[in-house]
């Protein structure tokens, strides 16, 4: 191979180095956590999986996580304020002693924009119980008032 073709396959596979191999987005997550020894914050992990698109399951396997756990850490690392209007809500209203129906968090989650798969997450609930809560919630507004078209949030 010419060096003018070992410099275009070193661009070609982004390492900028001729006969470079090129390591997989999951590698250069290991080696971020490895250079930071323990230093990096769940939400710095976070956002470096997002950029070199790598594969939570894949790394919380690799380092022995429990993918469980794995979810809920990286989904508490990237919780957007629209996420954190609706945790807080139902925080507020447990401080208070009082209960907040599925209803009113559907209506939250749709009026804020928060993400319903992190927060079923987040509040530990897998995605069938939380899916059919979420669609039990539509029904029951549907219900109540229905001239008021209610909207069904995707599910994962």
């Amino acid at each position: 191979m010419s060096n003018r073709q070992e410099d275009e396959a070193a661009i070609a596979d982004d390492s900028g180095l001729p006969n470079a191999t090129a390591i997989s987005p999951e590698q250069k997550v290991l080696k971020y956590l490895e250079d930071k020894q323990g230093a990096a914050s769940d939400k710095e992990i976070a956002d470096y999986i997002i950029s070199t698109g790598a594969d939570l399951y894949s790394l919380s396997d690799t380092l022995g996580i429990d993918r469980a756990e794995a979810d809920k850490r990286f989904a508490m690392a990237t919780v957007t304020p629209a996420d954190q209007q609706v945790i807080d809500a139902i925080d507020q209203a447990k401080a208070n002693n009082t209960v907040i129906s599925d209803v009113e968090i559907a209506d939250l989650i749709e009026s804020s924009g928060a993400d319903f798969n992190r927060l079923a997450v987040i509040s530990g609930l897998d995605a069938t119980t939380a899916q059919a809560r979420l669609d039990e919630a539509i029904a029951a507004k549907a219900a109540a008032n229905p001239r008021t078209r209610t909207a069904k949030v995707a599910a994962p």
